[in-house]
């Protein structure tokens, strides 16, 4: 019995290393996850920022087009005013009468100009809008962590077995659909010659724990069979 509880203590202590290492594991795992994320948000934030800048080009290119508009028409206006006073100054009253007629006709451009820039929405304001995506925003009220943490129970990695539960355990098992004869085949893995041995079992690393209650201890072999522990 001291030695299946010795049993029982080096399994219950590996099992606190591995409890350590997956603490360890969590953190670096979840900075992965946020990696990824970031790394995603990146790639989505490229093509938005091509956009914003053709968006800001387009804009900045039609202002400019209608400013280079505005100053040619702003200056014929000025040798219109400055023909106006000269013919009103010097020409005869047929010459005033005709240029008036042709300076008319200059203004009158003008007004279209002027109330097609109107009619086309060239004189209203610019903005650029972003409108991100609710997916995106329902990200920041919907999700507010990035997992959980919980401790499950899974089967023990050493499960001691006396002479008595081998028994039982046989006769609970599950019959199987019996195979042909000629289709057994049987592989040796290892081989172990045990005297006085009441009871053993097999850890994840592939050690064999053995129970000899003859000389009250516990024996520990490594995988291969040479020993590795002897604890009184």
């Amino acid at each position: 019995m001291n030695a299946e509880k010795v049993v029982i203590l080096v399994d219950r202590k590996q099992n606190l290393v591995e409890i350590k290492n997956q603490r360890q594991i969590i953190p670096e795992e979840i900075k992965q996850v946020r990696n990824k994320i970031n790394g995603h948000l990146d790639g989505l934030k490229q093509p938005i920022h091509h956009d914003v800048y053709a968006a800001e080009e387009k804009v900045k290119t039609q202002i400019e087009d209608l400013l280079r508009k505005l100053a040619d028409h702003t200056e014929n206006i000025d040798i219109l005013q400055t023909n106006m006073s000269a013919i009103k100054e010097y020409a005869s009253d047929l010459q005033a009468f005709i240029g008036s007629k042709l300076i008319e006709k200059e203004l009158k451009k003008q007004e279209i100009f002027m109330q097609s820039l109107i009619e086309n929405d060239s004189l209203q304001k610019k903005d650029l809008n972003c409108k991100i995506k609710d997916k995106i925003s329902d990200v920041l009220s919907t999700v507010t962590s990035i997992g959980s943490i919980s401790v499950t129970s899974n089967s023990p990695f050493v499960v001691l077995q006396t002479d008595k539960n081998k028994q039982a355990q046989i006769r609970i098992f599950h019959r199987e659909t019996p195979t042909p004869i000629n289709d057994i085949k049987m592989t040796l893995n290892r081989k172990f010659e045990l005297i006085g041995t009441t009871g053993g079992s097999f850890s994840s690393t592939g050690d064999v724990f053995l129970v000899d209650n003859s000389k009250k201890r516990l024996l520990i072999l490594k995988k291969y069979g040479t020993l590795k522990i002897d604890i009184p």
